[in-house]
C-alpha cells in the first residue's frame, strides 16, 4: 500500500515541479545562476506565486510579505523591492518542492527493496535456554485484517541434539577452565571455574577438595612435593538436559621458599577455615615464624608538618 502512495505523491512532485518550467522563461534566464542555483525551477514556483496572489491575496500583500519585502530592501540598497519579494519567494518553494521530491524518491526506493509478498509462513523458535518469544503480527481472514499476537515456545532437543551441543562445546569450556594455565597436565595457578559457555550452564566440583578453594585457586600447603593427579568434575546443563565430563589433571608441586609471604598467608588463612563460619581467624605462625596482624591507623602527622 506505501509503495502506491509513495508512486502517487513523487509523480504529483515530478509534475509540480517540471510541469510549468518554461513559465516566465525570459525572466528565470536573466537572473544569476550563482544567487538563484534553483533557477531551473523557478518558472514553477512562479506560476504558483502568481496564482496564490491572484486567488487569495487578489493583488495585496499580507502583513508577513511587507516585512519581508522591507527586510530583503535593506540587505540589498537600490534594487527592485518587488522582484527581490518575487525572487526571494521563488527560491524558498523551489527548494521547498524538491526537498519534498527528493524525500518522494527515498521513499519510493526504500519501498520497491521490501519483498513483494512478506507473508509469513513459519516462525524461528528460540534456541533451548532463551524461553519464549512473542510475535506480533496482521492477520487476514478472507479479506479482513486483525493484530495478533502469537506466542511461541522455545525448541526442544531431543537427548542426541544436546549431546552433540555439548561435544562442539567441549573443548571451549575446557580452554576456558585452564585459565592462565598451559595445559590441564601442568596446572600451577587457579582454575577459572566459568558459569556457563555458549548459553551450556556449567557447575564443577573436585574429586579431592583438600587441593582448591571454592573459587578455584589452589590450597598450595596440601600439594605434595611431588605434585598431585586429581580430577575436576564438570557438570553441563543446556534445555531439559544434563552430562557430567571429567577432565583428570596434575597440580605442580611449589616449594615454600618460592611462594611470596602473601601467598603463603592465604594459603594458610584458606586451609584453616571453614567458608561456612561468620569469622576468619588468623594464623599465628607461618613456616615456624610467629606472626601477628594489626589494622593499619591514618597517620597524620605530615599534614601538620
Amino acid at each position: 500500500m506505501s509503495l502506491y502512495i509513495y508512486l502517487i505523491f513523487f509523480i504529483f512532485s515530478l509534475a509540480i515541479l517540471f510541469g510549468p518550467i518554461s513559465y516566465k522563461k525570459d525572466t528565470v534566464s536573466k537572473l544569476n545562476k550563482k544567487e538563484h542555483p534553483l533557477k531551473f525551477l523557478y518558472g514553477s514556483a512562479f506560476l504558483y506565486i502568481d496564482i496564490y496572489r491572484k486567488t487569495f491575496l487578489k493583488g495585496k500583500k499580507s502583513n508577513k510579505q511587507i516585512k519581508r519585502q522591507s527586510r530583503l530592501s535593506s540587505l540589498h540598497v537600490g534594487q527592485n523591492p518587488e522582484a527581490l519579494l518575487y525572487f526571494d519567494s521563488a527560491k524558498k518553494i523551489s527548494f521547498s518542492i524538491l526537498i519534498f521530491t527528493f524525500a518522494m524518491f527515498i521513499g519510493l526506493g526504500y519501498s520497491l527493496s521490501l519483498p513483494e509478498n512478506n507473508e509469513v509462513t513459519f516462525i524461528d523458535r528460540p534456541p533451548g535456554n532463551n524461553g519464549s518469544l512473542s510475535e506480533d503480527l496482521i492477520a487476514n481472514i478472507e479479506g479482513e485484517t486483525s493484530h495478533v499476537t502469537v506466542n511461541v515456545d522455545s525448541k526442544e532437543y531431543t537427548f542426541e541434539e544436546v549431546l552433540n551441543i555439548f561435544d562442539a562445546a567441549r573443548e571451549s569450556i575446557e580452554i576456558s577452565l585452564l585459565g592462565d594455565n598451559n595445559s590441564f597436565e601442568e596446572i600451577s595457578s587457579k582454575l577459572n571455574l566459568i558459569n556457563n559457555v555458549d548459553d551450556i550452564k556449567t557447575n564443577w566440583s573436585f574429586e579431592d577438595s583438600q587441593y582448591f578453594n571454592y573459587d578455584g585457586s589452589i590450597r598450595y600447603n596440601n600439594i605434595p612435593l611431588e605434585g598431585v593427579r586429581t580430577i575436576v568434575y564438570g557438570t553441563l546443563s543446556f534445555a531439559d538436559y544434563s552430562a557430567e565430563i571429567t577432565i583428570p589433571i596434575f597440580i605442580l608441586p611449589y616449594e615454600s621458599e618460592d611462594l611470596s609471604f602473601n601467598q603463603e598467608l592465604q594459603s594458610a588463612i584458606d586451609t584453616n577455615n571453614d567458608s561456612h563460619e561468620p569469622t576468619v581467624h588468623l594464623p599465628t605462625s607461618i613456616n615456624g615464624y610467629s606472626v601477628s596482624f594489626f589494622k593499619p591507623q591514618n597517620d597524620l602527622s605530615p599534614y601538620f608538618f
